[in-house]
């Protein structure tokens, strides 16, 4: 009896082990840095810096930390806390973005913006712009998207950002086809990769590539966006990104769909409704349904 009582506690012991060996380290440490925040200023950079994260893995949690940087801005007057409410504002617009609230989006970035200005804060400002490209690329207007990734470009260029040079490229590459400029989006999409490359920026690249796949597809050349798809998904597979591995679901149920290749369309458009379902991804899982 007491053999059986040992074994089960080391399968306990054991499964505990396992659940703390996959928990996200960088998650971890993110939010060590919010409990060890020796005063109120480091606290909502310590919160910023996880939405951030957040924002690209698991979305749907980012509100308690807004919440708790209003909380701490509202009754902490001791600072000077512009820039930390703009970074909040344009976080706030990522949100309702990804969650296909366009009109507030726009609205948190357009505050944000005034914040940045006042400042003369460039770095957010570069980001404030791109995001702002964003929203109009989601609501089809397709020159205001490029007429903002224009303006983030000339402010990375002269920081020289390399980073935020990639993901501008990558942003405004595709917006060229609906002007009909082919030309512009294969030259940017070679900057992005060039970018990316130079820096090292695996996570990059394959965002390019899932891009260029989407391209592609809208041409209808769906043997040749296939692989570069794919590419893409069995990189998200190791990683957290759930929103970015539901599109990539998406996509592929969309190629294998066109290439009447149907039994894999239909796996992977099931996997991109489970993880809408359960993420509250609603645009998503419209398209999926």
């Amino acid at each position: 009896m007491l053999g059986k009582k040992l074994i089960f506690v080391l399968v306990i012991l054991c499964v505990n082990c396992s659940f703390s060996q996959e928990k996200d380290s960088t998650l971890v440490a993110l939010e060590k840095q919010v409990t060890v925040a020796t005063n109120d200023s480091l606290k909502v950079e310590a919160l910023l810096n996880l939405g951030i994260y957040q924002l690209r893995r698991d979305f749907n949690k980012i509100s308690k930390y807004h919440d708790q940087i209003s909380r701490i801005i509202e009754f902490s007057p001791a600072y000077d806390a512009r820039s930390q409410m703009g970074q909040l504002l344009q976080q706030k617009g990522v949100y309702n973005r990804k969650k296909s609230n366009y009109t507030v989006a726009l609205s948190r970035y357009q505050e944000s913006q005034r914040i940045f200005l006042e400042l003369k804060d460039s770095l957010n400002l570069s980001t404030n712009y791109h995001n702002i490209g964003v929203v109009f690329e989601y609501q089809r207007e397709r020159v205001k998207a490029i007429d903002n990734f224009k303006k983030a470009i000339a402010i990375n260029k002269q920081l020289h950002n390399l980073k935020k040079l990639a993901d501008n490229y990558n942003a405004i590459a595709d917006n060229y086809f609906y002007v009909e400029q082919l030309d512009s989006v294969q030259y940017y999409f070679d900057q992005a990769i060039k970018n990316y490359e130079f820096i090292n920026n695996e996570e990059g690249i394959h965002q390019v590539l899932a891009n260029q796949s989407a391209s592609l597809t809208r041409r209808k050349k769906h043997k040749e966006a296939l692989p570069l798809q794919l590419k893409n998904f069995e990189y998200l597979q190791t990683t957290n990104k759930k929103e970015a591995l539901a599109e990539s679901h998406f996509n592929l149920a969309h190629l294998y769909n066109q290439l009447k290749q149907f039994d894999k369309a239909m796996f992977h458009v099931n996997k991109a409704i489970d993880i809408a379902k359960n993420e509250k991804i609603g645009e998503l899982l419209s398209k999926s349904y």
